[in-house]
């Protein structure tokens, strides 16, 4: 098992609310983009671990934001610098 500051320190390395390191938060995203699309959007820029859009729980449709988890810190931070306003599916 791991010790209590082992636990510790993976509670802070995921941040609040379980989030990842390495992780954008995407807003602004068309409702008909999939995880496959934005997934090869964010590929320009690094290694993507992880994708997710957010649905609607009732209609399980997307409601336009997500989050996408990079392999590295430089990848996050070069899809914020390169990607930021970029146009994804028109």
């Amino acid at each position: 098992g791991k010790t209590k500051d082992e636990r510790k320190r993976g509670d802070a390395e995921r941040g609040l609310r379980g989030q990842r390191r390495n992780t954008v938060f995407v807003a602004g995203l068309s409702w008909s983009t999939t995880e496959e699309e934005l997934r090869e959007h964010f590929e320009q820029v690094g290694e993507v671990l992880d994708v997710y859009i957010v649905l609607d729980r009732e209609t399980g449709k997307s409601r336009g934001f997500g989050k996408v988890t990079f392999a590295a810190a430089e990848q996050m931070q070069s899809a914020m610098d390169k990607l930021h306003d970029s146009d994804l599916g028109g």
